[in-house]
């Protein structure tokens, strides 16, 4: 053309809106450019002097949508990208300070309890594969939305993850809103799908297609009965961590929360199983099977030494001091409201009046409280002849009434049954205070041993009259609290014992 040679595709490859063609008219290669550059990203991330959970962040927000766009212009094959999977699971593995055998399912589930907000490669590329073909269905070309894009292989397709979601989105239609966790009807709003536009159906497609990744790895989870045993958790408190929760952890104790979580601790009985022990005695007790449960809640000799109760009035301290900065005294009506007057043509925002707690606490102003740190605390005379030393006493003259606040720091398979046993344990003692004429409140509360607090220690704070809000940073702080005790009882589970 006018005197220069235009080379051929076999000479030089074409790039056209993002995407290379060369002679083979194949992605192939490109497919495997694309695995080796994500190889390269990993390890020029390895190679910096980053802690763990920064070299993460840096996979999330950096690698993870540099992927997106290769997953939306070529034709992986699913087995591409679950190998591309796996290599990021090693290094994810080895940044999060936890062994080859941590599961994968902790890894990206959502339901785990402390793992950052990761996203899961092959989980990214059913997005955007989805995605990609629902952006062709409903363009308004006509050309192009006959247009339907197949994926390499016959293990996962895209047009196929697009009917199975829209199927499920139809049928919730007919089924309608439904109940969910402990809350009623009407808390959860749901849009419908028959009344959706494209760009709302597109993005419900897209969630439905992550939830099904999610059901996924649920079931796998109920499959792998030791490393997954938090999916039993049901009466724990959620402690999903945010990006500045992590980056706030240190590394050392982000990989204790996680592998004490998953039981991948080198505990004397997964030494054992590992073949790098040649039994699974403790080393206190001489149990013929330490496990980490027994490390940290069954331990006789630990007992005995006082290591378990130390951990409890660590706990308990933190309890109190939460329970005494809740606001004590009847509180007046909010008070005269300002007006507010509305330009021509501004719209106003519904008002509504501040609502007043109504917890134990806002019935007197007259609340003394004890607590058992110390084995110090004797129950008051006036109502009733106990020796009996309850956690927590909290007393009003004014009111005559008194709470009882027990603390439990379990295995968190056991909150259940522990709170049962306590709440037992002082029915004769509160008896006894109504007959003498006390109103009387029983609280056992229960944070497990690796740092998830129950959902007894909401409904406390919520009966004694403490905000929603500070009711959650309050369950944050127990349970770091209890998880940072139990990291130091395992660091000396192996020697003597050294109160700090």
């Amino acid at each position: 053309m006018q005197g220069e040679r235009i080379p051929s595709v076999t000479e030089i490859p074409i790039k056209c809106l993002g995407k290379w063609y060369d002679e083979s008219l194949s992605d192939t290669r490109h497919i495997q450019d694309t695995k080796r550059q994500l190889e390269n990203w990993l390890q020029k991330i390895d190679k910096t002097s980053l802690p763990g959970k920064l070299k993460i962040w840096c996979f999330q927000h950096g690698i993870i949508p540099r992927l997106s766009w290769p997953f939306a212009l070529y034709e992986f094959p699913m087995t591409t990208v679950e190998r591309m999977e796996r290599l990021v699971n090693r290094y994810l593995r080895k940044w999060l300070g936890v062994p080859p055998s941590f599961s994968r399912v902790n890894l990206y589930s959502k339901s785990f309890p402390a793992t950052p907000p990761i996203s899961s490669v092959v989980e990214e590329f059913k997005v955007t594969g989805v995605r990609t073909t629902l952006l062709l269905k409903h363009s308004k070309d006509h050309i192009m939305q006959g247009v339907e894009r197949r994926s390499r292989g016959t293990k996962w397709s895209p047009v196929k993850a697009i009917e199975d979601a829209e199927s499920r989105l139809r049928i919730s239609d007919i089924v309608g809103t439904v109940a969910q966790g402990r809350k009623g009807l009407g808390n959860y709003k749901r849009t419908a799908w028959s009344k959706a536009d494209d760009v709302t159906k597109r993005k419900m497609v897209e969630d439905e297609v992550r939830k099904a990744e999610e059901e996924e790895r649920r079931v796998r989870a109920t499959e792998q009965g030791k490393q997954c045993a938090w999916v039993s958790w049901d009466d724990t408190e959620s402690r999903k961590p945010s990006w500045k929760e992590t980056m706030n952890t240190p590394d050392r104790a982000l990989s204790f929360l996680l592998r004490s979580i998953s039981d991948t601790l080198p505990t004397p009985v997964n030494l054992a199983q590992w073949g790098l022990a040649p039994d699974a005695k403790c080393v206190l007790c001489d149990c013929d099977r330490a496990t980490l449960r027994h490390i940290l809640s069954s331990c006789r000799v630990a007992l005995k030494e006082g290591r378990y109760t130390w951990r409890h009035d660590k706990v308990l301290t933190e309890i109190a001091s939460q329970i005494d900065s809740i606001p004590k005294g009847k509180q007046d009506g909010a008070g005269p409201q300002q007006i507010r007057f509305l330009r021509e043509g501004e719209k106003g925002k519904p008002t509504t009046s501040p609502s007043l707690r109504t917890g134990l606490f806002q019935r007197a102003s007259d609340w003394t409280m004890k607590a058992d740190i110390g084995r110090r605390l004797v129950f008051p005379q006036q109502v009733a002849v106990t020796s009996m030393r309850p956690d927590i006493v909290i007393l009003s003259e004014e009111r005559r009434t008194v709470v009882i606040v027990e603390l439990t720091v379990p295995w968190e398979e056991r909150l259940e049954e522990s709170h049962e046993l306590k709440r037992n344990k002082y029915e004769g003692l509160l008896q006894e205070a109504r007959q003498n004429g006390w109103e009387t409140y029983n609280f056992p509360v229960e944070v497990g041993c690796r740092g998830f607090p129950a959902r007894s220690m909401r409904t406390t704070f919520k009966a004694l009259g403490m905000s929603p809000m500070k009711i959650k940073a309050a369950c944050k702080k127990i349970g770091g609290e209890a998880e940072r005790c139990s990291r130091w009882l395992w660091l000396r589970h192996k020697s003597c014992w050294l109160f700090q």
